[in-house]
């Protein structure tokens, strides 16, 4: 092969190893991409305004046919929490699961507020039911639900609960001591 045509070949692998290099960059960059907004899209799903308001003792938020949830929510607000809802605090609140037919089986309200600071309000004054046996749950997704369950079962952790629908956990280190770690995804769980 002559001198030329050679050069004109190599020069022609030199433009396709770049082109290469250049698509595996973006192609590097777009998962990044992609990761980013999987966990910018579990946060707008985890920041959500919505609480579960369970029963433990299927007694105490007893269940009506017609009843007007939204009434028991701020009822309960103002009586257990001290906390009064103004008007239009409440986007929507519901029973969630299918209706119980034996007598005293209360299904758990779903609420969502109008605004996050509502929310945040209420899970802090949460305390306060502590032993009236309701239970202020956030709504999880469903990741961030298997995830707590894991939490809960792990040897090393000592405790666990959820700020803004985000996992924390206290993880007993080797040398005794408590740390707090924040669980993002199963691979958060895999590294303890």
């Amino acid at each position: 092969m002559s001198p030329y045509k050679q050069n004109k070949l190599d020069n022609l692998h030199q433009r396709i190893e770049q082109r290469e290099g250049k698509l595996f960059d973006l192609e590097r960059k777009k998962v990044t991409q992609l990761r980013s907004l999987n966990y910018t899209l579990k946060d707008v799903e985890n920041n959500c305004c919505k609480l579960q308001i369970a029963d433990n003792d299927l007694e105490n938020i007893p269940e009506a046919h017609d009843e007007v949830t939204n009434y028991i929510v701020k009822k309960l607000a103002a009586v257990k929490l001290d906390i009064n809802l103004p008007k239009g605090s409440i986007d929507w609140s519901h029973r969630v699961g299918q209706r119980l037919r034996s007598p005293g089986g209360n299904r758990a309200i779903m609420v969502k507020f109008v605004s996050s600071r509502t929310k945040v309000d209420i899970m802090k004054a949460k305390r306060k039911l502590k032993a009236t046996g309701i239970v202020l749950r956030e709504d999880l997704t469903k990741d961030n639900l298997a995830h707590l369950r894991n939490l809960r079962e792990h040897t090393k952790v000592n405790n666990c609960w959820t700020v803004d629908g985000r996992i924390v956990a206290l993880v007993r280190e080797s040398n005794g001591m408590d740390r707090k770690v924040n669980i993002r995804t199963g691979r958060d769980l895999s590294t303890m």
